[in-house]
């Protein structure tokens, strides 16, 4: 075996250890898969060309060229994009042939979701949680989601049941981890797998919806799924809600007020957060109906954070930067849709109902979620490659 093959398997191995655990090995996956990559080229391997690079540059190409009209992001390179060393997630799946790790990734997931559900798993590896291996139920939640439709489409395409379990044990432990964002992203992924599966399949379309059907019925008729589902449309009596609706009152107003037409099309960078802030004690009597005292503000502000994928996309890299995100994920669902097999489309539905989250979570930049979404692109993007490669050699 090359140095560069040992090296890959390791990085994805170690790779699919901690993505679901949250365990302290995706710094050194990231560390070795950025060696193999060098030993890569050494050997003489054309890289670029086994990666499917378009997508990235859809992303980054629009997020650096904002990032050179704003200098307060190249004072700090790190922040010069919002992906930084998790990127080496993504090239791995694309030269790990014999994908051994996704087996491994299918027990680790179980785990993860079993550690929601049974708290004393998590315990048992000394994390001290009540919502798994992290440190915070929405990364938990995020990390499950894209695990959970990753897991469901390699179960139809290799008719392993197998990959079932840690898919279905994952959105039982969304729905315990009461994280209304990714019900939000389940609804989603249901209503678009169906669509989708009535045009390739109906048989699967009507087990899916059948079974989306009887679990919503379920977890109905439990009192504290079903409260907090209701509390979603009780804006007045629900905090979370009243802040994030002050927190994007915030930067809807510092767009309008702050914002020049270079800012609208290539964002303010890091400034974004303090021009956001300035407009918040306004915002939080808007919506609280007081005013704000400075304790209010530390506790509701939360750092300026926009508890939205889009506005904090919009307010840091400006027009051309969201366009580049969305287009990053368009991408990615278009070549799903073209091979329209049912894998593919659990993979297209998955990324739309990432997205939905994304109105109400700053999931993409979330570290965990990021290395768990760039590993799964990846994998996915590599499974499409070989399909058409399979196709032109037929």
């Amino acid at each position: 075996m090359k140095k560069s093959n040992l090296l890959i398997t390791v990085s994805s191995v170690l790779f699919s250890i901690s993505i679901p655990t949250s365990m302290a090995l995706d710094n050194t996956a990231t560390a070795i898969s950025a060696i193999a990559l060098i030993v890569l080229l050494f050997e003489g391997k054309k890289v670029f060309k086994e990666v499917d690079l378009r997508s990235l540059g859809i992303l980054l190409i629009p997020q650096g060229v904002s990032s050179l009209v704003n200098p307060s992001l190249l004072v700090n390179l790190p922040k010069f994009t919002d992906i930084n060393h998790h990127l080496f997630a993504y090239f791995v799946p694309f030269f790990e042939k014999r994908r051994f790790f996704i087996y491994i990734l299918a027990i680790t997931s179980t785990l993860s979701a079993l550690s929601v559900l049974y708290p004393r798993i998590s315990l048992f590896f000394k994390h001290h949680h009540s919502f798994g291996f992290f440190n915070n139920p929405l990364t938990t939640a995020g990390v499950l989601f894209v695990l959970f439709f990753l897991m469901l489409s390699e179960c139809l395409r290799t008719k392993k049941p197998l990959f079932l379990f840690p898919s279905l044990f994952s959105v039982i432990a969304i729905f315990e981890l009461l994280e209304r964002s990714y019900y939000v992203a389940i609804f989603v992924f249901v209503i678009f797998a169906v669509l989708f599966f009535a045009i390739k399949s109906r048989k699967l379309a009507v087990l899916l919806f059948v079974l989306s059907i009887a679990g919503a019925w379920y977890f109905w008729h439990l009192p504290k799924y079903k409260a907090r589902f209701l509390s979603s449309f009780q804006v007045k009596a629900d905090s979370s809600i009243k802040d994030r609706l002050s927190i994007w009152l915030s930067y809807v107003k510092s767009f309008k007020e702050d914002y020049s037409l270079v800012h609208i099309f290539f964002g303010y960078g890091e400034r974004c957060i303090e021009l956001a802030k300035k407009h918040f004690p306004e915002s939080f009597k808007q919506v609280w109906g007081k005013e704000p005292t400075q304790e209010d503000i530390k506790n509701h502000f939360y750092g300026g954070e926009a508890h939205n994928i889009y506005i904090k996309m919009f307010s840091k890299y400006g027009l051309f930067g969201l366009l580049g995100y969305l287009g990053f994920f368009g991408y990615v669902i278009a070549k799903n849709l073209r091979i329209f097999k049912p894998y593919s489309l659990v993979f297209a539905s998955g990324y739309l109902g990432f997205l939905s989250a994304g109105f109400f979570e700053n999931n993409f930049t979330d570290a965990e979620i990021q290395y768990a979404l760039l590993f799964t692109i990846a994998y996915n993007l590599s499974l499409l490659k070989r399909e058409v490669k399979d196709g032109i050699s037929r």
